[in-house]
């Protein structure tokens, strides 16, 4: 008689124990979005606009586009991933402090740089070469330390905050039982997948993957959800799913596996909306969109129940001139990099207003700026 009480408990264990595992599907809070059509304007958003000068002190030292750029720390980093093939150190006052180039295939180095993260605490940064499928590491000046081969493409790298560890997005459809992942936790060269998708995406046809690795905010694409990952815990913590214009994944897209058809609704969907850059600062979150290729804008989203929220375009915002989108965020503001003329720095200048620093444009070249954009 025991032992068979003991089997029906056992049963009524694993069966509870399914449940609660059903029961445990993540909702995530709505949050509607309609593009405001107002008379607001940056002030309605920012307290104080910084802005200026990342000067080279050589000629001979150069950069192209800006592909990817972070701030960490006393320092700035960008990178150009075609024209120059590096990356570029300034300090905070927008000084030049050095420089990484390419080496080609040779092993000392990378190629070329597709994405990059460094993390001060361990003196290190690291580069993703997409061309040569591997990881390239370097201390805090530069010096190289190391490479490793990659068997898989990623779409972006982030360090952890505890342990010498890493976040790693991949490129590849790879399918689980729990799903498709979005996400591995790399650890003493273990890799452990942390993030999933329910739909069969083929990530580098559509928009990044956009971690921003201050915020630790992760956008996931299709399905414009928000995820923060908690670095105490190791673990994606859902925060919202965002609804634009009303529209959410028509009923259709949630029942099939047809790869092709994902995606193309993927490519559709993201001319209406495509959330990145999220960070959290006082009451409220925030985050840039955009719909189609040019056109973004930035979103206010109240913690406390998510309504009364407020999204306008980026350049109803800034209608008089024209200044970066931001890529990236810091405690309480976030920054941005972009070519000006001497007539958009001059423009500027009169808009925020301050007044215009000894800037000299020869040749009526282009001069490269950084803007800081602080949060009410």
């Amino acid at each position: 008689m025991k032992i068979r009480n003991l089997i029906l408990l056992s049963i009524m264990v694993i069966f509870l124990n399914s449940c609660w595992k059903v029961t445990q599907q993540i909702e995530f809070e709505k949050v509607e979005l309609t593009e405001e059509n107002s008379k607001m304007n940056f002030k309605d958003f920012f307290r104080e606009i910084d802005f200026f000068e990342l000067k080279f002190s050589d000629e001979e030292f150069w950069i192209g586009n800006i592909d990817s750029y972070k701030i960490v720390r006393d320092y700035i980093y960008l990178m150009d991933e075609f024209q120059g093939k590096k990356i570029v150190k300034f300090d905070l006052q927008g000084n030049f402090i050095a420089e990484i180039n390419s080496v080609n295939d040779a092993p000392e180095g990378f190629n070329s740089p597709y994405i990059f993260s460094v993390d001060d605490a361990r003196n290190e940064m690291l580069i993703l070469d997409r061309s040569l499928l591997k990881l390239v590491y370097y201390d805090s000046n530069f010096n190289f330390i190391g490479s490793e081969k990659l068997d898989k493409y990623y779409s972006n790298i982030a360090h952890l905050k505890k342990g010498k560890g890493l976040l790693l997005f991949p490129d590849d459809l790879i399918k689980e039982p729990d799903g498709y992942v979005l996400a591995f936790k790399k650890i003493e060269g273990k890799l452990e997948p942390i993030l999933y998708t329910k739909f069969p995406i083929i990530p580098f046809s559509m928009e990044p993957r956009f971690f921003n690795s201050h915020s630790r905010i992760f956008h996931l694409s299709l399905e414009d959800k928000l995820v923060r990952y908690d670095d105490s815990n190791d673990e994606f913590m859902p925060l919202f799913q965002v609804l634009f214009d009303g529209e959410g994944i028509p009923s259709k897209m949630l029942k099939t596996t047809d790869i092709y058809e994902v995606n193309a609704y993927i490519q559709e969907s993201e001319k209406k909306c495509c959330t990145f850059n999220g960070m959290e600062y006082g009451e409220h979150y925030f985050f840039l969109y955009h719909r189609g290729i040019e056109n973004h804008g930035l979103a206010r989203v109240n913690k406390s129940d998510f309504r009364d929220n407020v999204s306008i375009s980026w350049n109803e915002l800034f209608s008089e001139v024209n200044v970066p989108v931001p890529y990236g965020s810091g405690d309480g503001f976030y920054y941005g990099v972009g070519y000006l003329s001497k007539v958009d720095y001059e423009l500027i200048s009169k808009v925020l207003g301050q007044n215009a620093a000894d800037v000299e444009f020869p040749d009526f070249k282009e001069k490269l700026f950084l803007f800081k954009f602080y949060l009410k």
